[in-house]
């Protein structure tokens, strides 16, 4: 019989993912496709309640909207193309385009919503804060990302 030391045996490094990244990234599809569709409504809806008229209120909403529209996307096609750098980008262009066709969207298929330039601009900020987060910060590696080539 051995007295228990105290100590765990099986250590959790701090490098361990949580989860694999094939799980990882089906989260992150779903998260994608769920916050899709919430712009997309929220963005096409005729009968949505009225936003408080605080200053640039519509603004800072069209910014973290695609913060978290960005950070979903950005962080589906790094895990889904094994590339952080190229994953990001076209996360980032996904994330534009999708702004661009909302707003086309707004002008065409809304009655009583408009199309307007300040929301883009705000999309594209929101957007391309995240962008330069992921693309400055040091990625942690998963022992399955190890060892693949990072170029775009």
């Amino acid at each position: 019989y051995r007295m228990p030391t105290g100590r765990r045996q099986n250590k959790i490094s701090a490098s361990t993912p949580l989860v694999s990244d094939e799980v990882a990234l089906v989260i992150y599809a779903a998260l994608l496709a769920a916050w899709m569709g919430c712009l997309l409504w929220s963005s096409l809806a005729s009968n949505l309640p009225p936003v408080p008229r605080i200053f640039a209120w519509d603004k800072l909403l069209h910014f973290f909207a695609y913060a978290i529209l960005m950070f979903f996307s950005g962080n589906f096609f790094r895990l889904l193309l094994q590339k952080r750098v190229r994953g990001w980008i076209i996360g980032f262009i996904l994330t534009l385009g999708f702004g661009l066709l909302m707003e086309i969207g707004q002008q065409t298929l809304s009655i009583s919503r408009h199309a307007d330039w300040k929301d883009l601009v705000a999309n594209s900020l929101g957007a391309g804060l995240i962008l330069a987060i992921a693309l400055l910060s040091k990625e942690r590696r998963s022992p399955s990302y190890r060892g693949r080539s990072d170029a775009a």
